[in-house]
């Protein structure tokens, strides 16, 4: 399926396949799921030394991979790792746009559950 020619209830719908598939992927490894995210808070709120990056990506990476494919940690598993596409000039902007599809999949969770917060 090529992304350029879709429709947006086709988007829509494969969007919600991805989000379902990365709820799974979060719900099965959730210490892992745990770990990514206060990496990539980590990354958001301090700095990161350009001698330490490399290190810290690869962790990212591999956070990213235990997800298993048709996730959206998939994409940002190559673009973060050293020794695939990753460079250390992008990788605060990647794990920010990493953390953003962490939020988006707990706001799609939310939106999906049943429960509402009752003051």
């Amino acid at each position: 399926m090529d992304p350029i020619l879709l429709s947006l209830d086709e988007l829509k719908e494969l969007y919600g396949r991805r989000m379902a598939v990365s709820d799974r992927a979060a719900r099965k490894n959730p210490l892992g799921y745990k770990r990514l995210r206060c990496l990539l808070c980590r990354v958001k709120n301090h700095p990161v030394d350009v001698e330490s990056w490399t290190g810290l990506a690869t962790q990212v990476a591999r956070l990213c991979e235990e997800m298993g494919p048709g996730t959206v940690f998939e994409f940002f598993s190559e673009n973060i790792h050293p020794h695939k596409r990753g460079q250390a000039r992008f990788f605060r902007t990647e794990c920010r746009e990493l953390l953003r599809q962490c939020d988006e999949l707990t706001e799609w969770r939310i939106a999906r559950s049943g429960l509402r917060i009752v003051k």
